[in-house]
């Protein structure tokens, strides 16, 4: 096994657990053993070792990498393979920066190609060695991968490449992980409401961005300045602002700055209605918003048997005041979707004659 670090790091790596290991002191931790992680430019080149005789782990032989490089190779700082290739194999074995969907990176071989805005000069085959074998947390070892390869690819697999013209990139998510059980109760922390795929991703970007260890968002262990960069996260992927708990405890410390108290149920109301023509009418509207007695504007449990006038409802909740006098206009006498329209979505007690004219 080398003793360098091969491959690029990213904004953290996942342990089994959950567990995001990004400094020294966590990678130690981890494998039990003291780890720097140190900048490559300046260093010389670490010292690889691998056995010939993969099946014993006997025959040991060692070289020297390239400097400025934690690499084994001096023709190769990227890595890529196809889907095709991969096949059914798990993608971690391999360790490989850049996945391509399709099949043929073989004959991109003496290329050059254009990755987002960088280029890269695609130098040479990569042959494999022990290490896709090796047991990692989700996998276990299995010899049949070397085997496989060495008897059908010739012990090739993947494609490497140097950088002609370098580019920051930016890490995207796959469209089809899922957040780990950590992460997961990290975002379910900062934003009370069930998501969408697309705005769970979108939060989970953004908490990987901020760089603050999942664990002490999950437990609330952050400063001031993290607390604000979370804030942040959470505002730019959900519509919704009254679902965000941050975002409502800051509009409550706002308005009691003003000289005004706030429930967290008025401080909602009056979040969602936000956009209203009148701004302090539509506070007006929602003080009390917490009275037992007074229709809940969120609760969705009055629901009749109609799809369409559902649809009206959660738009008249939503905010939507022009929605809310077409409730009120159409839907069937005494029923739960008329009052909750005639209602501006329970904002006014009485009533409104027109929620739009009152409320914008």
């Amino acid at each position: 096994m080398g003793h360098a670090a091969n491959g690029w790091l990213h904004s953290g790596h996942d342990h089994d657990d959950g567990r995001e290991l990004r400094s020294s002191v966590d990678f130690s931790e981890w494998l039990d053993r003291p780890v720097t992680l140190t900048a490559a430019a300046g260093q010389d080149g670490g010292t690889y070792e691998v056995p010939l005789d993969f099946e014993n782990d006997d025959a040991w032989v060692s070289w020297q990498g390239p400097g400025d490089a934690w690499h084994d190779s001096t023709v190769s700082r990227v890595s890529l393979v196809t889907t095709a290739t991969l096949g059914d194999w798990d993608r971690r074995r391999f360790r490989t920066n850049v996945i391509l969907d399709g099949a043929g990176e073989d004959e991109l071989i003496g290329d050059e190609i254009d990755l987002g805005g960088a280029r890269l000069g695609v130098m040479k085959q990569i042959d494999r060695c022990v290490m896709v074998t090796r047991p990692q947390p989700g996998l276990e070892r299995d010899l049949d991968v070397l085997r496989t390869i060495n008897a059908q690819r010739a012990t090739f697999l993947a494609v490497g490449a140097l950088v002609v013209t370098s580019l920051v990139l930016s890490a995207c998510a796959d469209d089809d992980a899922s957040p780990t059980p950590e992460q997961r109760e990290a975002i379910s922390s900062l934003i009370d409401a069930e998501l969408t795929a697309e705005e769970e991703r979108c939060v989970l970007e953004g908490l990987i961005e901020t760089e603050i260890p999942i664990g002490d968002v999950v437990s609330g262990d952050v400063t001031g300045e993290q607390d604000a960069e979370l804030l942040s996260a959470a505002v730019a992927c959900i519509e919704d602002l009254s679902a965000i708990p941050g975002f409502v405890q800051a509009f409550i410390d706002s308005a009691a700055e003003e000289g005004t108290e706030l429930t967290n149920e008025e401080a909602r109301c009056a979040i969602r209605h936000l956009d209203a023509d009148d701004p302090a009418a539509a506070l007006a509207a929602c003080l009390g918003s917490d009275d037992p007695n007074r229709a809940d504007p969120y609760a969705s449990q009055d629901y009749g048997d109609d799809d369409v006038f559902d649809l009206l409802w959660d738009a008249c909740a939503g905010g939507n005041n022009q929605i809310c006098d077409e409730l009120a206009a159409t839907a069937p006498e005494d029923s739960a979707y008329r009052e909750f329209g005639r209602t501006c979505a329970g904002l006014m007690r009485e009533g409104a004659v027109n929620c739009f004219d009152e409320l914008g």
